[in-house]
């Protein structure tokens, strides 16, 4: 259950573009910030709640730090097939709610969205690929003051090398395995985060690579390149 609207000393941005938006999203992700509900985190971008509302709200550029209940005060519902990068995924049931930062589409089916979310306690806000069943239990909309065309994705290309490499739904050997490459393949890389340090074949690393097209991570161990981190890539 989310706390009661609470207001930062703002002024909501009366035109943002998605390039912006998804600028201000990333700054949480770099900055590491903590899920609550009852603390704020302050950037150049402002002063708002911690949670998956407040998370939105400024990467909105909005005014307040608006819940779930109340943030289609300045939203509207928009299709499946008009969703693009800096809109949200919300629902709202009784006296509970979620909402995400929508990045884009996880699979070319655009069944599983990439999300930027603040989600739980003891989480820092990150980027997800969210299930379609998961997704199914939301609803797309746009704030009234994004406008523009979204940024094109940044993707590089790298070959993997080994046989039977996993791409996993989180960077950890623990995470479901989304898919096995069986063998030096051609992938497409949008992003890396550090994650589980793993040692494989007389390397170590906490490097991973987030590859679109599968929806998952991939070691940067079987990236076929020599740098621990990858150049030309941005942090997830």
């Amino acid at each position: 259950m989310e706390l009661a609207h609470a207001a930062a000393a703002l002024e909501t941005v009366s035109q943002l573009t998605r390039a912006q938006v998804l600028e201000r999203g990333q700054s949480w992700i770099d900055e590491r910030v903590p899920y609550s509900q009852t603390q704020w985190w302050s950037n150049q971008f402002g002063r708002y709640r911690q949670d998956c509302s407040g998370y939105v709200s400024m990467c909105w550029a909005l005014g307040t730090s608006y819940t779930t209940a109340t943030i289609m005060q300045v939203a509207d519902r928009i299709g499946w097939a008009d969703l693009q990068g800096g809109d949200a995924l919300w629902r709202r049931s009784a006296t509970e709610g979620h909402i995400a930062l929508f990045v884009g589409w996880a699979d070319g089916n655009h069944t599983m969205p990439i999300v930027n979310e603040e989600y739980d306690f003891g989480e820092i806000c990150e980027r997800r690929v969210w299930s379609a069943g998961y997704k199914s239990r939301f609803t797309p909309i746009r704030s009234r003051n994004v406008d523009g065309p979204v940024p094109e994705q940044q993707v590089a290309v790298f070959r993997t090398w080994g046989r039977g490499v996993r791409v996993r739904r989180q960077p950890s050997t623990g995470a479901e395995i989304l898919t096995t490459l069986p063998g030096p393949t051609t992938v497409k890389v949008s992003c890396q985060v550090h994650g589980q340090r793993i040692t494989a074949s007389g390397i170590t690393n906490d490097g991973w690579s987030f590859l679109p097209d599968y929806g998952g991570y991939l070691s940067n161990i079987y990236i076929d390149h020599p740098a621990y981190w990858l150049p030309g890539v941005p942090n997830c």
